[in-house]
C-alpha cells in the first residue's frame, strides 16, 4: 500500500506542474487578445468621430468622377455645397445665364441712354397736330377771308361742302381746291339723314358728289360729314356702302350754334379747350370764325399745335 501511494504521488505532482505550466503559457495569449479587442474598439471609435462614415452603393463605372457626398450641417450654420464637377458648373452656370442675362456691353448702353425722349407736354414746342374743319352749306362771303388768312399762315385743312352751297359757289370752291385743302361729302341739301331712308342717304351724297367733283375737279370721298352731326349705325352703314368715313369732331367752335357769338368769343372757347389729335368744327360762312382765326392760327403755332387736314392727322378720327 504505502508503495503505491509513494509511486502515484510524483506523477500527480508532475501532471499538476504540467497544468500549471499550460496555465500560465495561456493566460498571456488571453491577455492579448483581450487588449487587442479593446484597443481596437478605441481606435474604431476614434475614426468615426474624426471622420464621418458614409455607406453608399456601389455604382457602376461611367467614365464620370463619383460625386462626393455633403458634409453634415453643422448645428445653427448653413450646409456647405458639396463639391461639383467641371460638367456641373458648366450646366450651372449655362442655366443661370438663361435666367439672368448678362449686361449689355458699353457700346449699346450708350445707345439706350440716347434715345429719343418722350413727346413734351401738349403745350410744349412739340405739342401734336390739330385737324381744323370747316363745314359749308350757307353763307359763302366770309369764306373768302378765311382762304387769305390760311394762306397766310400756309395751313391746308378740310372742307365739306354741300351740292347746293357748291352749285351758288363754284369760284369759291375752285380757290379751296387751289388752296391745296381737301374736300368732304356734307350731302346735297343738308337734311337729318337719320329721318332719310337707305336710298334718300344714297341719292344725297351721291349727287352732292357729282356737283362738288364737276365743280372742283377731284372727289369728296373717302370724307364725309352728317348735316348737324346728325348719324346712327344705320346712316354710318350706308355712308360706307358709298365709299365714306363719317368725320365728326372733338371741339364745336359754336359758330354756328350760338347766336352773336363775338370773335373774341370764338378765340377764347377753342385756345381753351383745343387739344392734340383733335378735331375742330368751325363755319365758313362764320364772321366770327373769320376774324379770329388769325389770333387762333398764331396762338396754335406758339404752342407748337400743327394744323393739318384730315388724311394726315396722326390720331383716330371721331365718329
Amino acid at each position: 500500500m504505502s508503495g503505491r501511494k509513494s509511486s502515484a504521488a510524483p506523477a500527480r505532482r508532475k501532471a499538476a506542474g504540467s497544468l500549471g505550466r499550460r496555465k500560465s503559457a495561456l493566460l498571456p495569449a488571453l491577455l492579448m487578445v483581450a487588449l487587442g479587442g479593446a484597443a481596437t474598439g478605441i481606435l474604431i471609435s476614434m475614426s468615426r468621430e474624426a471622420v464621418p462614415v458614409v455607406r453608399t452603393a456601389q455604382a457602376p463605372f461611367s467614365g464620370k468622377p463619383a460625386a462626393v457626398p455633403s458634409p453634415k450641417t453643422p448645428e445653427g450654420g448653413k450646409a456647405r455645397p458639396a463639391p461639383t464637377t467641371s460638367t456641373e458648373t458648366h450646366r450651372r452656370s449655362a442655366a443661370g445665364r438663361k435666367r439672368f442675362p448678362a449686361p449689355p456691353p458699353k457700346s449699346q448702353k450708350v445707345a439706350l441712354e440716347r434715345l429719343p425722349s418722350p413727346p413734351r407736354s401738349q403745350n410744349g414746342p412739340d405739342g401734336g397736330q390739330v385737324a381744323l374743319t370747316f363745314d359749308a352749306g350757307a353763307t359763302a362771303e366770309p369764306g373768302w377771308d378765311i382762304l387769305k388768312t390760311l394762306g397766310e399762315h400756309s395751313i391746308r385743312c378740310t372742307f365739306f361742302l354741300t351740292g347746293r352751297f357748291a352749285q351758288r359757289n363754284p369760284e369759291l370752291v375752285k380757290a379751296i381746291v387751289a388752296g391745296g385743302h381737301e374736300l368732304g361729302n356734307h350731302t346735297f341739301s343738308h337734311p337729318d339723314l337719320r329721318k332719310l331712308n337707305d336710298d334718300a342717304i344714297r341719292e344725297e351724297l351721291r349727287k352732292a358728289e357729282e356737283v362738288i367733283s364737276d365743280i372742283a375737279g377731284i372727289s369728296t370721298r373717302p370724307w364725309f360729314r352728317p348735316p348737324f352731326g346728325s348719324r346712327d349705325r344705320r346712316v354710318l352703314s350706308v355712308a360706307a356702302e358709298e365709299g365714306y368715313q363719317c368725320v365728326y369732331w372733338t371741339l364745336d367752335s359754336w359758330d354756328s350754334y350760338k347766336k352773336g357769338i363775338t370773335a373774341e368769343e370764338t378765340r377764347e372757347r377753342v385756345l381753351g379747350r383745343i387739344r392734340p389729335g383733335g378735331v375742330v368744327l368751325f363755319h365758313i360762312g362764320s364772321r366770327a370764325t373769320a376774324d379770329a382765326l388769325p389770333d387762333i392760327l398764331d396762338e396754335l403755332d406758339r404752342r407748337g399745335l400743327r394744323c393739318v387736314p384730315v388724311s394726315q392727322l396722326g390720331a383716330p378720327l371721331p365718329r
